[in-house]
């Protein structure tokens, strides 16, 4: 909920000082180490949003050292998109997370082929 109501600093106090986390989006490619960095990522990214925008959990999985997220953003009950998050636990405090924000465009099945020729002729065909 702390990002939710914009309280990066609750949010922060979930992780550890030297925290590492990493970002794999459509719009925020991003690796970050330390609370400094996450904090001005957590604000970018609240910036780039409407103020209605809401992270809502649908999955979360758990035991005594990591933890996996399935969740969607939405907007006055409009889904944005979806995701994924890994964490990892340094006792009771967050040490690593790793986000995956799907796509909000998917290609049309019948473009496959013209995205897998290129790497075919790279690498071969198995």
């Amino acid at each position: 909920e702390a990002w939710n109501n914009r309280d990066f600093e609750s949010a922060l106090e979930c992780f550890v000082d030297d925290c590492a986390y990493q970002t794999e989006d459509p719009v925020f490619v991003n690796k970050m180490v330390g609370k400094d960095a996450l904090r001005k990522h957590l604000i970018q990214n609240a910036d780039s949003l409407p103020s209605s925008c809401r992270i809502v959990l649908d999955n979360i999985a758990l035991d005594e050292a990591s933890i996996g997220t399935r969740w969607h953003l939405e907007i006055n009950n409009f889904v944005l998109m979806g995701g994924v998050s890994m964490y990892t636990m340094d006792g009771q405090l967050l040490k690593t997370g790793y986000d995956v924000t799907e796509a909000p465009l998917k290609l049309p099945r019948f473009v496959l082929p013209v995205l897998t020729f290129p790497a075919k002729l790279l690498f071969g065909s198995s």
